[in-house]
């Protein structure tokens, strides 16, 4: 594998892009949609695809991460290259480290390379979790007229009251999904997972 293959196995485009101050939006198939940081974009037409690569459908610029750098610092691609590697403590350009740094270079890399992978599948999790919420918060509002009171003069139902109750603890996870921290948005991950376990356990 040659060097300019190693970076692109490495180092998440995504990531580079981010640092740039973009700000992506996950897409189905695990990709993402910006506002183009090469022209004027008014909405999102830059998107980042799976294997690495780019395209801009407003301007027509593309190609992978060292392509990306050297367009936007105005760098040669073994320049833009040499910049990423040393970013990224790959040691690919630096003759200088032993082969003992290489390697722990390489294991740093291929850890961040996973945990990229982790967060890419977080993330796709939250945005089917974010749609699942949407529905079923949908049914349950359409139950309510069933289920309300007739007058004030009413008792709420068991139903009625389970349906208010579960539409609010659902609207508190939408928030947590749209506005949480990665904290928050774990946490209920877990518990989502929790709860999961048990309903396979009573199955």
């Amino acid at each position: 594998m040659d060097t300019f293959s190693i970076i692109k196995e490495h180092i998440s485009l995504a990531d580079v892009v981010g640092q740039y101050g973009v700000s992506l939006k996950p897409q189905s198939g695990n990709r993402y949609a910006a506002l183009c940081p090469f022209h004027n974009d008014k909405s999102p037409s830059f998107v980042i695809y799976p294997d690495g690569g780019f395209k801009c459908f407003g301007c027509g610029e593309h190609g992978d991460v060292v392509d990306f750098v050297a367009k936007i610092d105005g760098l040669s691609p073994i320049d833009a290259a040499k910049q990423l590697d040393a970013d990224y403590g790959l040691g690919l350009f630096d003759t200088r480290l032993s082969r003992e740094e290489r390697a722990t270079a390489a294991r740093q890399a291929e850890q961040r390379k996973h945990d990229r992978e982790l967060m890419t599948a977080f993330d796709e999790w939250c945005r089917r979790h974010h749609i699942a919420i949407c529905n079923e918060v949908h049914l349950l509002e359409g139950l309510i007229p069933k289920y309300r009171p007739q007058s004030t003069e009413d008792a709420f139902s068991a139903e009625f009251a389970a349906i208010i109750e579960e539409v609010a603890w659902l609207d508190i996870e939408l928030d947590i999904l749209m506005v949480g921290t990665t904290e928050a948005k774990l946490e209920l991950f877990n518990n989502e997972m929790i709860r999961d376990e048990m309903r396979c356990d009573v199955a």
